[in-house]
């Protein structure tokens, strides 16, 4: 399947964490085997999410560092053999505004961390789309649930409405 369809895909939330700072479990980061360290003021968020019209399981995991202005997100796919990471949703002051990457040429397919670094920006790195965003973890945590597409059960889509 194509990474945009993983993506668009409508998904309902199971479960969600508070932010914490501590290290993140591989349960809350399936892309991972082993513990993920978090240092020097990042905090995280993970949520569990199903396909409404499927049977995948997805995980989103959010990453914020507030002090640098540094926000990610990532869509990650649960299968059998591991997670594979379908997409990130990112904004760094330090460069061009808010950007996805993803890895068009295998399609949300490829298991473990390597599919955190073999990716495509979209928009590319050269694009003059700097934005100025006020980022909060609450509103960072909410964009990110919406450009994944993925609904609390009580939320209805502004799509729907």
């Amino acid at each position: 399947m194509r990474v945009r369809h993983l993506v668009k895909e409508p998904k309902e939330l199971t479960e969600v964490t508070d932010w914490q700072s501590n290290d993140i479990p591989p349960r809350h980061a399936p892309c991972f085997t082993k513990t993920y360290p978090q240092r020097n003021g990042w905090e995280w968020r993970s949520a569990k999410a199903k396909a409404k019209n499927g049977n995948r399981e997805y995980v989103l995991l959010c990453r914020c560092h507030a002090t640098k202005d540094d926000w990610k997100a990532t869509l990650i796919l649960r299968k059998e053999e591991g997670g594979s990471v379908v997409s990130r949703y990112e904004f760094h002051s330090s460069h061009p505004g808010l950007h996805v990457h993803a890895s068009c040429d295998n399609g949300g397919e490829l298991v473990g961390p390597s599919g955190m670094s073999e990716v495509d920006r979209i928009p590319n790195g050269d694009s003059q789309t700097r934005r100025s965003n006020a980022w909060t973890k609450a509103s960072f945590w909410k964009a990110s649930k919406r450009f994944f597409r993925i609904e609390e059960e009580h939320e209805q889509s502004e799509m729907d409405v």
